[in-house]
């Protein structure tokens, strides 16, 4: 799938930019943890709407079983307002991290851009053109 020539060029660019790739990577990953979490989100909710408002069945589920301790955790009782609450949060928060890690992802790359063309032209200023 990848050749060694990949794995040189992106060991290259961590070793060259390790703070925006760092910075990049951890924002991708917060963006996949949220989008996890909200779509776990969604299983409480659905046994609370299946139960009419009764935990009952939520408490067998084991991610229901998660947000039941989280809520009692914060002091809040788990009601469909609550989980929505917390669904919109989450997905607000996915949407903003999102967008940084996109600003983040473009500027990164636009930043390396300029660096490899100064580079280059340094490159050529140095050249020794004889024949």
């Amino acid at each position: 799938m990848y050749n060694s020539s990949t794995i040189k060029m992106i060991k290259g660019y961590v070793v060259e930019y390790p703070y925006r790739t760092l910075t990049g990577s951890a924002c991708f990953l917060m963006v996949s943890t949220a989008d996890i979490v909200g779509v776990a989100a969604l299983f409480p909710l659905l046994s609370i709407l299946s139960n009419s408002g009764s935990s009952g069945n939520a408490e067998t589920n084991e991610i229901s079983q998660w947000f039941i301790r989280f809520f009692e955790f914060i002091g809040l009782e788990m009601t469909i307002g609550t989980v929505l609450a917390a669904l919109v949060i989450i997905i607000v928060s996915k949407s903003i991290l999102t967008v940084s890690a996109a600003a983040l992802a473009t500027f990164s790359a636009s930043y390396v851009g300029a660096d490899t063309r100064q580079k280059m032209i340094k490159w050529h200023a140095r050249a020794q053109w004889s024949l």
